[in-house]
């Protein structure tokens, strides 16, 4: 991945990892959503954060290349996209960051560019993404008869 660009956003696993990889901007100059998020100290998956923490999702869609295009469009800063699944279906998951709280989560999302508030980004409880999440390995070890 091209990491020179300040506007990429990091998909390490099918889990994603929350880090605290940055952009090449300094922090002054980075957005309210990126200010918010919880930044472990380590590296740490999203599957492995408390349940109880909340994430802004922003869109879901079928393709990788669509969460790129996305990205893009909307000159968004360091996001996370994980997989999850609903109704058996794989899809990307695009969030700003995880927040300790749900007032964090409604600040993120009244912080992100016009374009993409107009889009009602879903603030949830980060265990139903988690759930989400997992039901991605189970369909993608499931075995037809």
């Amino acid at each position: 991945m091209n990491r020179t660009s300040p506007n990429k956003y990091v998909l390490n696993t099918i889990f994603a990892v929350l880090c605290c990889l940055g952009s090449s901007a300094p922090a002054s100059e980075k957005p309210a959503y990126w200010h918010l998020a919880y930044k472990p100290s380590e590296e740490t998956l999203v599957i492995d954060l408390p349940a109880d923490m909340f994430a802004v999702q922003l869109i879901a869609v079928s393709t990788r290349k669509q969460i790129e295009s996305f990205v893009e469009l909307h000159n968004l800063w360091d996001m996370t996209a994980v997989k999850a699944s609903k109704d058996g279906k794989t899809l990307y998951v695009l969030i700003p960051g995880v927040y300790k709280s749900r007032l964090d989560a409604q600040t993120a999302a009244a912080s992100l560019p016009q374009s993409v508030k107009q889009l009602k980004p879903w603030i949830r409880r980060l265990g139903g993404l988690q759930d989400a999440m997992r039901d991605v390995i189970k369909t993608n070890y499931a075995v037809s008869d």
